[in-house]
């Protein structure tokens, strides 16, 4: 059984597993756990998270949008009616409490904050690399 208190991440900088204390209100800076916090309609962290009787889980707005054209699943193609949408509640509130890295720490950057804040702080980090 896992501690809340210590959790192991991959630090995506140096690829080393590293121990972080506390999970909760801790940073996640791991890109493949990122994914699995972001829609795969509009591709931004979950905003509202509903979940299809397949499992799979979109923005309330991108899932509903989706449905007016289609009524199925985006990824599977499963048959999905709407009132078969189930909010999860889960998922909506690791996206609300966790802290997020700005993905440009390794430049020095020390931002860390939610998956609302982090969108804002991404357009107007002052760490982006110089392009040439």
């Amino acid at each position: 059984m896992v501690s809340l208190k210590t959790s192991t991440l991959l630090n995506i900088n140096s690829g080393r597993m590293n121990e972080v204390k506390p999970t909760i209100g801790g940073v996640v800076n791991d890109i493949k756990i990122l994914d699995e916090l972001s829609c795969q309609i509009c591709l931004q962290y979950f905003s509202n998270p509903m979940t299809c009787p397949c499992g799979h889980t979109f923005c309330r707005a991108c899932i509903e949008r989706a449905l007016q054209r289609k009524l199925e699943c985006p990824l599977d193609r499963q048959y999905v009616a709407p009132d078969q949408l189930r909010e999860n509640y889960i998922v909506r509130n690791i996206v609300e409490r966790v802290q997020f890295a700005c993905k440009n720490a390794k430049l020095g950057c020390p931002w860390k904050g939610s998956a609302q804040q982090w969108e804002v702080h991404e357009s107007m980090c002052g760490f982006i690399p110089a392009q040439c």
